[in-house]
């Protein structure tokens, strides 16, 4: 999708689309006020009028509507993630920081991958796995700091090492930038990767309220 598909879709369907629909109101109460009030000629002549009006809006909505239906589909999928503003009837109405930084630490993969503006790139970070306590896997990464995690994990077959793998997304096309989306600025967490060989082992920290969990930890990732 073009981003002048989008800022024309968009337009249509937040500012045209709601006129339209005033429009065509207005033009039924005049013929409705016509039919009651009016005589003769003049009576005539609203009837037409209004009816042909009414026959051209609703067309070119009827056009619009199917034309500009991918993007109904897709904007659904936009938020201040991705995001600073959204249209409004009256034009782009800006987001506040607070829901900006709210959205920030959003984990929403499967929404931006349906989107379909963006493409994603898979990054892997080496960690040690240590085992399983009773609710948490821990691990230690490189600086050898403990942390923990009860989601995501997977006992692979054929790998040496236990590694963390997340995703970054990248607009396809530069110019959304331009209407106010951006690159994600946080790594995606999607699984970690375990050897095996390693399923059973068991780990039981000093005291576990020191141990952060990875959401709490990893500061630029999402999970």
């Amino acid at each position: 999708m073009s981003v002048e598909f989008w800022t024309a879709a968009e337009k249509f369907y937040e500012t045209i689309y709601p006129v339209l629909g005033i429009s065509i109101c207005v033009f039924i109460i005049i013929l409705i006020y016509g039919q009651m009030y009016a005589r003769g000629k003049a009576k005539k002549i609203v009837t037409i009028i209004s009816a042909i009006a009414m026959i051209g809006l609703i067309g070119y909505g009827a056009w619009g509507y199917q034309h500009y239906e991918e993007y109904l589909a897709k904007s659904k999928l936009v938020s201040p993630l991705i995001r600073d503003r959204h249209r409004g009837i009256f034009g782009y109405q800006y987001y506040g920081r607070a829901d900006l930084d709210l959205y920030k630490r959003l984990h929403d993969t499967e929404r931006l991958k349906e989107l379909g503006l963006y493409e994603e790139k898979v990054f892997e970070e080496p960690i040690s796995y240590l085992g399983k306590g009773r609710y948490f896997y821990y691990f230690e990464d490189k600086q050898e700091k403990v942390f923990k995690l009860s989601k995501g994990v997977r006992f692979e077959p054929n790998i040496t090492e236990a590694v963390m793998v997340g995703e970054k997304f990248y607009l396809k096309n530069p110019q959304f930038t331009d209407i106010g989306f951006f690159n994600p600025e946080r790594m995606m967490y999607d699984y970690i990767e375990i050897p095996e060989e390693q399923e059973g082992r068991e780990y039981e920290p000093d005291f576990e309220p020191d141990v952060p969990q990875a959401q709490d930890y990893f500061s630029d990732w999402n999970f």
